[in-house]
Formats: structure tokens, sequence, C-alpha cells
């Protein structure tokens, strides 16, 4: 979830010539056709927008953020932001990957590698969903997790992914070491709460 891609997301949703449904719409975003599809889910995972049978509204959350906070840098935001991605069932219906489910709230582990992420997620995945997905899929799944919670800097002059969900600090890597952690003292918002 790339630091500009709410405001992008929730000004594109605004605008009545635009859907987030029509694939070929990238374009006019400025970006390209699988960073447009990315961007839908990210808005969609974290309720801040919700399919029609137009295209996309925002909810109730999305609108806090369009008069409020573009830039996703307020504590209350963030936080529920994270709450919407790793609840099972977020209020606008759509569903997500539940990558983000089992690993807030499923998974106990708090240091540990990747590859015990991957393992231990396909064997959840089986369990739970009585499914056969690929490791490959799943390794995607968890990289994607991790540089949610890790892509807190740019670590190169054209590096634009800086996460809006880094921020909480919620993993932290170590070497090879992963260690999940709890959200900062300074990222707590009790009016999320």
């Amino acid at each position: 979830l790339k630091q500009n891609w709410v405001n992008k997301g929730i000004k594109a949703t605004q605008k009545s010539t635009m859907s987030l449904l029509g694939v070929d719409n990238y374009y006019e975003l400025g970006i390209g056709k699988n960073m447009f599809l990315s961007l839908r889910y990210w808005l969609e995972a974290t309720n801040i927008i919700k399919p029609t049978s137009e295209g996309h509204e925002l909810t109730l959350f999305g609108k806090y953020i369009s008069s409020n906070d573009l830039s996703c840098k307020k504590p209350f935001t963030v936080n529920l932001m994270q709450y919407f991605l790793s609840c099972d069932k977020p209020e606008n219906g759509v569903e997500k990957s539940h990558t983000f489910y089992w690993f807030f709230n499923i998974f106990e582990e708090r240091i540990l590698k990747k590859q015990t992420l991957v393992e231990e997620l396909l064997r959840w995945d089986t369990l739970t969903y009585r499914r056969s997905t690929s490791q490959n899929t799943i390794g995607r799944d968890i990289d994607c997790l991790l540089q949610t919670y890790t892509k807190s800097e740019k670590t190169h002059p054209e590096d634009k992914n800086i996460s809006v969900l880094a921020q909480l600090g919620l993993v932290q890597k170590s070497g090879e070491l992963l260690v999940r952690t709890t959200i900062r003292r300074n990222m707590i918002d009790l009016d999320a709460i």
C-alpha cells in the first residue's frame, strides 16, 4: 500500500468519469495496469472504497480520509487501515487476502523467518480451506505482507514504494530474522481504538 495511492484512489473514486472497475482506466491515473489492480485491491481491503453497480464509492472511512487525512499520516487513519486490513470480514463485504488476517489473528510466533511463515501459512490454508495453494503463491503473499510493514524508507533515489502501514512498526527486520512487535507508542490512537 504505497504512500501516495490512497490520495490518488480517493480522487479517482470521486471523479464521475473515472471508475476503478474498468481495467483500462489505469492510464488516467498515470500508473501501470498491475498497479491499478493493486490500488483497487488495497483501497477495498482497507475499507476506503466499496463496489457499487456503477463502480466504487467511498465508505464512511474513505470520506473521513478524504476530508481529514489524504496523506495518511495521522495515527487514527493508519490504525483503522490496519484494523480493516487484518479483520476477518471487512465492513464493505469485499473479500481480501486472508494472509493478513492469518498473520495478525491466528499465527502466534513473535520471532520468525520468512520460510517459517510460508510453511505455516501453507499448513493453515490447507487445513482451513481444504485446498492446495502453491508455495510460490504463498511466498508472494508473505513477501507482500512483509513489504507492507517493513518498507518504511527509500533505499534508492527512484524508490517511491514506501508503505503507509510501515509507520506502525509491526514487523522489524533483524538480519534473516523477523520480529513481530506491537504498535509504536507514538502511533497509538485512543480514538481509533
